[in-house]
């Protein structure tokens, strides 16, 4: 029998999917969420051979497209992440029902990783941060608009700044409205990232830090704090959860 896994990581953006056999990484296919992307997974389903899947989502509507097309494929109960599925992690925060299944993923992989106190820096639509203690707490973490969110705002609510897209920069400053939009993101959101991590270490110490998302790329070469980039973190602790929950 096929004992290949699925992880579906569901964002406001794009699904990645993650083929998964035993605890190897084997592949990953990235799908934007667009009018498309239902025909796109479908034909990806059919194209592929896997037998389980473990979803995380934040968009409830694409969880239960996702979750028929799953049963279409005959994969009838696909793990899907909630705070109940933390792999042995304890949640100590209030209101553990509204944190995101993606957020339970990453603070898993995380302190899989190091197994002492992580913050998981995952740069997407949102930009958060999620902090396990080396107790294998998960305490919160924060929520900040990502990097392209901020040049959509930008543009949305300013009667004439352009519409930019992510791009690596160096100096903190521009010289002409682009530049400045640039640095200003950019700059702005690495500054925010040492100082959360900076003050966090004030209240629980000294802490790992593991870089993650698709923004990574654009605001890795400038952090002054030691991390380490893992892109499929997220993918990764869907695993470890789906092995630790799959007979629940």
């Amino acid at each position: 029998m096929n004992k290949t896994l699925l992880g579906i990581d569901i964002g406001n953006t794009h699904i990645k999917l993650g083929i998964f056999s035993e605890d190897s990484l084997l592949d990953v296919y990235t799908i934007p969420l667009d009018e498309g992307y239902s025909e796109k997974i479908k034909e990806f389903f059919e194209d592929t051979i896997f037998s389980k899947a473990v979803i995380a989502s934040v968009v409830p509507s694409v969880t239960e497209k996702v979750s028929k097309m799953l049963t279409y494929k005959g994969v009838s109960s696909p793990l899907i992440v909630n705070h109940r599925h933390t792999a042995g992690l304890r949640l100590s925060i209030q209101n553990p029902k509204t944190i995101g299944a993606d957020r339970i993923a990453n603070a898993v992989g995380g302190f899989s990783i190091f197994q002492t106190n992580t913050i998981v820096v995952d740069s997407g639509t949102a930009l958060t941060t999620t902090i396990v203690t080396e107790e294998g707490e998960i305490i919160g973490g924060t929520i900040m608009p990502g990097i392209k969110m901020m040049f959509h705002a930008l543009h949305s609510y300013t009667a004439s700044l352009p519409l930019l897209e992510p791009e690596k920069t160096d100096t903190p400053f521009g010289n002409d409205t682009k530049s400045s939009i640039i640095s200003g993101v950019i700059y702005g959101t690495v500054g925010a990232i040492e100082r959360i991590v900076e003050d966090t270490e004030q209240r629980i110490g000294k802490i790992k830090v593991i870089l993650t998302g698709g923004g990574a790329e654009a605001i890795k070469g400038l952090l002054r704090i030691p991390f380490i980039h893992e892109p499929y973190l997220t993918l990764k602790g869907l695993r470890i959860i789906y092995e630790r929950h799959r007979n629940e």
